[in-house]
């Protein structure tokens, strides 16, 4: 999905770079979720994708748990200050127990990203500008 968009200058490299920082150590940060993520030269601004696994998904999280929600993010290598700030956002979205519910049971893109642009409504650092575009994945 990444791979074709267009803020994304060699789609072989990303997905690489995403492979070699799995490798490293596992993104699954525990709560049926996981954030695998990348600064690489082959994007050029933030782009984002996200996917239910309705079954979960071993990802060797770090509380042992199945991965239900994956938000995959990459970067340009010049945009390490904003990128910490995405990473922080997004845990901040997941760590509530009845909106990561939601989003794992949303069923279309644009009731997942409701749920999102709600949450930036109480929490600013949530980015209440957000705008979705492209696809939410959903694995059943």
């Amino acid at each position: 999905m990444l791979g074709q968009d267009p803020l994304v200058t060699d789609a072989r490299a990303f997905r690489a770079a995403i492979h070699d920082r799995e490798a490293l150590l596992s993104t699954g940060i525990g709560l049926g979720v996981a954030v695998p993520h990348v600064k690489i030269r082959a994007v050029k601004d933030f782009v984002i994708a996200v996917a239910r696994v309705a079954d979960g998904l071993e990802f060797d999280a770090i509380d042992r748990q199945p991965v239900r929600l994956v938000f995959m993010i990459g970067a340009s290598e010049d945009q390490a200050a904003s990128f910490v700030q995405v990473l922080a956002r997004v845990v901040r979205l997941v760590k509530d127990d009845d909106r990561r519910e939601r989003l794992i049971q949303s069923k279309i893109p644009d009731d997942f990203l409701n749920i999102v642009r709600a949450a930036s409504l109480g929490d600013s650092s949530l980015g209440a500008g957000a705008r979705g575009t492209g696809s939410l994945g959903t694995e059943s």
